[in-house]
Protein backbone atom coordinates (compact mmCIF):
# COMPACT_ATOMS: atom_id res chain seq x y z
CA UNK A 1 0.00 0.00 0.00
CA UNK A 2 1.50 3.10 -0.96
CA UNK A 3 0.15 6.48 1.02
CA UNK A 4 0.04 9.95 0.03
CA UNK A 5 -0.64 12.92 2.73
CA UNK A 6 -0.84 16.71 1.16
CA UNK A 7 -2.51 19.27 2.67
CA UNK A 8 -5.11 17.79 5.24
CA UNK A 9 -5.88 14.70 3.48
CA UNK A 10 -4.50 11.33 2.39
CA UNK A 11 -4.80 9.50 -0.70
CA UNK A 12 -3.89 5.95 -0.65
CA UNK A 13 -3.85 2.53 -3.58
CA UNK A 14 -2.26 -0.84 -3.80
CA UNK A 15 0.93 -1.00 -6.16
CA UNK A 16 0.17 -3.01 -9.51
CA UNK A 17 -4.07 -3.27 -8.78
CA UNK A 18 -4.90 -0.82 -11.05
CA UNK A 19 -8.14 1.00 -9.91
CA UNK A 20 -8.20 0.05 -6.38
CA UNK A 21 -7.47 3.66 -4.56
CA UNK A 22 -9.12 5.64 -1.61
CA UNK A 23 -8.81 9.22 -0.03
CA UNK A 24 -9.38 9.29 3.90
CA UNK A 25 -9.25 12.51 6.30
CA UNK A 26 -6.83 10.05 7.97
CA UNK A 27 -4.54 7.55 7.87
CA UNK A 28 -7.25 5.19 9.58
CA UNK A 29 -9.96 6.28 7.15
CA UNK A 30 -7.84 6.03 4.07
CA UNK A 31 -7.00 2.67 5.23
CA UNK A 32 -10.46 1.54 5.69
CA UNK A 33 -11.94 3.10 2.61
CA UNK A 34 -8.44 1.20 0.77
CA UNK A 35 -9.43 -2.08 2.05
CA UNK A 36 -13.84 -1.16 0.67
CA UNK A 37 -11.85 -0.22 -2.33
CA UNK A 38 -10.57 -3.78 -3.01
CA UNK A 39 -13.71 -5.31 -2.01
CA UNK A 40 -15.29 -3.63 -4.48
CA UNK A 41 -13.01 -4.18 -7.29
CA UNK A 42 -12.73 -8.27 -5.95
CA UNK A 43 -16.74 -8.11 -6.40
CA UNK A 44 -16.03 -6.79 -10.01
CA UNK A 45 -13.94 -9.08 -10.84
CA UNK A 46 -15.48 -12.04 -9.61
CA UNK A 47 -18.38 -11.17 -12.02
CA UNK A 48 -16.16 -11.45 -14.92
CA UNK A 49 -15.78 -14.93 -16.87
CA UNK A 50 -12.34 -16.29 -15.96
CA UNK A 51 -10.13 -16.05 -18.76
CA UNK A 52 -8.27 -18.82 -20.41
CA UNK A 53 -10.03 -21.60 -18.09
CA UNK A 54 -12.32 -24.22 -19.81
CA UNK A 55 -15.32 -24.58 -19.64
CA UNK A 56 -15.12 -27.83 -18.14
CA UNK A 57 -12.68 -27.04 -16.11
CA UNK A 58 -13.09 -27.48 -11.80
CA UNK A 59 -13.47 -24.10 -10.15
CA UNK A 60 -13.05 -23.67 -6.36
CA UNK A 61 -14.32 -20.89 -4.58
CA UNK A 62 -13.07 -19.54 -1.05
CA UNK A 63 -12.74 -16.81 1.01
CA UNK A 64 -9.76 -14.86 1.73
CA UNK A 65 -9.35 -12.34 4.31
CA UNK A 66 -6.71 -9.56 4.18
CA UNK A 67 -5.61 -7.75 7.47
CA UNK A 68 -4.23 -3.88 6.71
CA UNK A 69 -1.05 -3.38 8.84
Amino acid sequence: MIIHHKGKGYTAYIKGLDGVIAQGETKDEVKANLLKSLEVMAEINSEEPILGVSSDARIEEEDLTLSVA
